[in-house]
């Protein structure tokens, strides 16, 4: 059980990286106002990261760079639930 939920909170962070990954490469083609739509599904999905991010980034900060920190915080994210799972995985001979 505890491998299926590393699987899925691993999967969401993955696709949430390409995802932000994706509007920043986009937002060098596109203008902020565009109406392109896999630019709108991008920012619509992933406005809710940024604007989490955009809280703990000064504002003089511009929305590209709060987009790279939200990859940022999202690949530490990924990185510490694996240190958390294999700091909480039975070693191999322990307690028999």
């Amino acid at each position: 059980m505890e491998f299926s939920a590393f699987q899925i909170a691993n999967f969401f962070l993955a696709a949430l990286i390409y995802a932000l990954l994706g509007r920043f490469l986009m937002s060098l083609l596109f203008e902020p106002q565009s109406e392109a739509r896999i630019w709108r599904v991008l920012v619509i999905s992933t406005n809710p990261v940024v604007k989490a991010v955009r809280v703990l980034t000064p504002h003089l900060v511009p929305i590209n760079l709060v987009v790279l920190f939200a990859i940022l915080w999202a690949l530490l994210a990924r990185i510490g639930l694996f240190m958390a799972l294999t700091a909480a995985a039975p070693r191999p001979g322990a307690g028999a």
